[in-house]
């Protein structure tokens, strides 16, 4: 199951998002958690499952964490207990469904949740990585190669082993008010 999700701030129109091809279920979002969770009203009678991701076009916005019968947690990144293998490469890397994203790649790092923000972690101390870059998760938990942001607050401490930085959500969580879930 993949779920796209629209805001009212969006302004692509739906066929921009949506296949006519597929099927899709519509889903409201009930409820944000102070623990970097979403509620979404639908589960497994609609096809759901724990573990499936949840992204809008190629951006990753989380995994489905809970699912009861008729709802769904969404586990944002922003989540203590969200981490990921990621990848940082050039801010001007573009994403299609025939990209080599090995000859590209400025260095391997890790992510982890911290409420507000996503820390990024074990950048190589060598590597040329710097503001702007694009961070893309590359994590077998995802499967798919996904925007997850782009990188700021590079460290620049020599005497470090690493690299560490931030990485800021692409959307505003609580501006989403729904998300198309596509029936496979």
């Amino acid at each position: 199951t993949e779920i796209y999700t629209l805001s009212l701030h969006d302004a692509l129109p739906i066929s921009q998002i949506i296949s006519p091809e597929d099927t899709y279920v519509e889903s409201k979002i009930v409820n944000f958690t102070d623990t970097g969770e979403v509620l979404i009203n639908r589960g497994s009678e609609s096809g759901l499952e724990k573990g499936d991701i949840v992204t809008f076009g190629k951006v990753f916005l989380g995994i489905l964490s809970d699912v009861g019968s008729n709802s769904a947690l969404v586990m944002l990144p922003t989540n203590t207990l969200s981490t990921f293998e990621v990848v940082v490469v050039p801010s001007t890397f573009e994403i299609s469904n025939d990209f080599r994203i090995d000859s590209v790649i400025k260095s391997s790092a890790v992510v982890i949740g911290d409420m507000d923000k996503i820390k990024i972690e074990n950048i190589g101390i060598n590597s040329d990585v710097a503001d702007g870059d694009l961070v893309l998760i590359r994590d077998e938990k995802v499967g798919d190669i996904l925007i997850l942001g782009n990188l700021i607050s590079v460290s620049k401490n020599p005497a470090s082993t690493f690299k560490i930085g931030l990485v800021p959500p692409v959307f505003d969580y609580p501006i989403i008010l729904m998300v198309f879930l596509k029936i496979n």
